[in-house]
């Protein structure tokens, strides 16, 4: 019963992550989505309105690092289903949320592309923002001290995804 269990469970979640990869992948902004509910014209996403509207709001929360999101589900999914077992998956997902966070600071700080950063990391940097600002802390602005912040947040993301994706290295191993 167990295995008949994760084996349905594994295939629920392999194609939920290719739902969010595939409709995340052809995402086109003309289509309708969030503040854009129509029904007229034609949906180009793989999906129609539902990709659409998936993909839409992965987007609007997540920005870019959806796919990461998409990937991870897809690959519990995979565990499951080959009969893997897998270890604190509430406190991975939590982690991959959290690392959103640290992905799409990386982001703005590199000034790659702010606008796809999402609305949590917009929440999320809004509230450190006011918070530092009430402490007129001068050094927050120096460029050296974002160089580590970028560098440690960096880190902290490698870790958690090598965390996430049980990705070891044999060297590492006394």
């Amino acid at each position: 019963k167990l295995f008949i269990f994760k084996t349905i469970f594994g295939l629920v979640l392999l194609a939920s992550g290719l739902l969010i990869i595939i409709s995340l992948g052809t995402h086109n902004p003309e289509d309708p989505g969030l503040g854009k509910l129509q029904s007229f014209g034609d949906t180009t996403n793989f999906f129609g309105e539902f990709g659409a509207l998936l993909s839409s709001t992965f987007l609007f929360l997540f920005g870019v690092y959806s796919y990461v999101i998409g990937l991870f589900i897809f690959f519990i999914g995979l565990l499951f289903l080959f009969g893997f077992l897998v270890k604190n998956i509430f406190l991975k997902f939590c982690l991959i949320l959290f690392s959103s966070v640290l992905f799409n600071h990386i982001f703005v700080e590199i000034s790659l592309y702010y606008t796809g950063t999402g609305i949590i990391y917009n929440a999320v940097a809004n509230i450190a923002v006011n918070f530092l600002n009430n402490y007129n802390l001068a050094f927050i602005e120096n460029y050296f001290f974002r160089l580590f912040i970028n560098i440690a947040f960096f880190c902290s993301l490698i870790l958690i995804l090598f965390y996430v994706f049980n990705i070891k290295f044999k060297y590492l191993k006394k």
